[in-house]
């Protein structure tokens, strides 16, 4: 009696480990594909914008090569549209916009719940949006429409190292992350490259929600201007968040905010004295629709 309860215990909690391996090394793979209609609105140095964006979304993250890799994507691009200023009557502006990253991840430990990784990815940002109609003179007149209208984007080479847990349904990646990225806030001919440091987070609380956090801060390099006996860098910081939820037959909302600030610092080298000039805080903040296409 006591032989055949031993053999029964041993071969249940076999099972038991068995099935526990399995689920640990279960892929992975959570996707947000479909049409998206979005509604937000934002401050910065333009003023004041309301803004709607209409168009095509993919954003997934999903396990290769019996869990080694991990793949982790969002691209999304379509029409822009909406009405800024920082008086009545503003202006209207509409144009195309384009957003994408990937990001492969290699994890050092692919057949445990826990795992450090290393990364590497790249992103790519572009839009051109014409400003339809601008009263002529008045505070509006002045504005500078950084962030907001132009031919404008960035583009970036990012290395992350980090930790993850999978398990199940549940996915966890805490990174730290050093990139490169080229940003054109106002025209690609005024472009600078900036080298950025930065922390990020995704939770996947499930495969029905998702919570993502990322901050970065960087700076350009020296530039010298001989005719003034001085230099200048450029420094930008950034931070982000956002919720995605996904709702009956794959439909999903998503809700965002964005904030950053820009700054010029500037030595006279003779004299040693700098001068540190502030962009208004930008910030927005935006509530998103997905359609699911079959």
């Amino acid at each position: 009696m006591a032989l055949a309860f031993f053999l029964s215990a041993s071969c249940e909690g076999l099972l038991r480990a068995e099935s526990t391996a399995q689920e640990v090394i279960t892929p992975y793979r959570s996707t947000y594909d479909g049409l998206v209609v979005q509604g937000g609105f934002g401050e910065g140095a333009f003023g004041e914008a309301i803004e709607g964006f209409a168009g095509l979304q993919s954003t997934g993250i999903g396990s290769l090569a019996r869990r080694e890799l991990l793949l982790d994507w969002d691209a999304h691009g379509g029409f822009v549209g909406g009405y800024g200023g920082n008086e009545h009557p503003g202006f209207g502006f509409a144009g195309v916009a384009l957003d994408s990253r990937a990001e492969l991840a290699y994890l050092l430990l692919p057949r445990s719940v826990w795992s450090p990784y290393v990364a590497t990815g790249a992103q790519f940002a572009l839009s051109a949006i014409a400003i339809s109609s601008a009263p002529p003179g008045g505070p509006n007149a002045m504005n500078r429409l950084d962030g907001l209208a132009g031919d404008t984007g960035r583009v970036a080479t990012r290395d992350s190292v980090g930790g993850s847990y999978l398990m199940g349904r549940h996915l966890l990646l805490l990174a730290a992350f050093a990139q490169e990225a080229l940003r054109a806030p106002a025209s690609w001919a005024r472009s600078s490259l900036y080298f950025e440091l930065g922390l990020r987070a995704q939770y996947d609380v499930s495969r029905s929600l998702r919570l993502e956090v990322e901050a970065l801060y960087g700076k350009t390099g020296k530039k010298s201007e001989a005719a003034f006996g001085s230099t200048t860098e450029a420094n930008h910081w950034e931070a982000l968040l956002e919720a995605k939820k996904t709702l009956f037959k794959g439909f999903w909302v998503a809700l965002g905010g964005r904030v950053s600030r820009d700054s010029n610092r500037t030595v006279y080298l003779e004299s040693s004295i700098a001068y540190v000039t502030l962009t208004p805080l930008a910030w927005s903040a935006a509530l998103a629709l997905g359609i699911p296409i079959e």
